[in-house]
């Protein structure tokens, strides 16, 4: 076995979590209010960013013989549902500018409900 690969193994057995993201197992997030609505245009747009076509997502006829009886959304879209904001909430991007001007206007500010990042070998 190479060395590579022999630190591979390692990192794959060693686990990732922080004592920060170990103190949030169990823990209650934050109610995050999503702003808009998820119509038919968004998820189509949603569907085919995601390359998922799952006729369960836009076909109402195959969608009504399923379990649901209707269109559903990928389970993903959750997780950018909290991207949209009131038109009147405070701009992350300007905020990122106000706390550090050479921000790249997105990786320097933590939204509601965000966790904590975990460092893997992977990056």
């Amino acid at each position: 076995m190479t060395q590579e690969a022999q630190q591979n193994a390692q990192a794959e057995t060693e686990s990732v979590l922080t004592p920060e993201v170990k103190a949030m197992i169990g823990v209650a997030g934050e109610l995050i209010e999503s702003w808009g609505t998820v119509d038919v245009e968004y998820l189509r747009r949603f569907t085919q960013a995601v390359m998922d076509p799952d006729p369960r997502y836009w076909d109402e006829d195959f969608a009504k013989s399923t379990h649901y009886g209707a269109i559903i959304v990928p389970p993903i879209m959750v997780s950018y549902m909290t991207q949209r904001i009131r038109p009147d909430a405070e701009d992350a991007i300007t905020k990122a500018f106000e706390e550090n001007p050479m921000s790249d206007g997105i990786g320097s500010v933590r939204r509601p409900g965000e966790l904590p990042e975990i460092p893997t070998h992977l990056v």
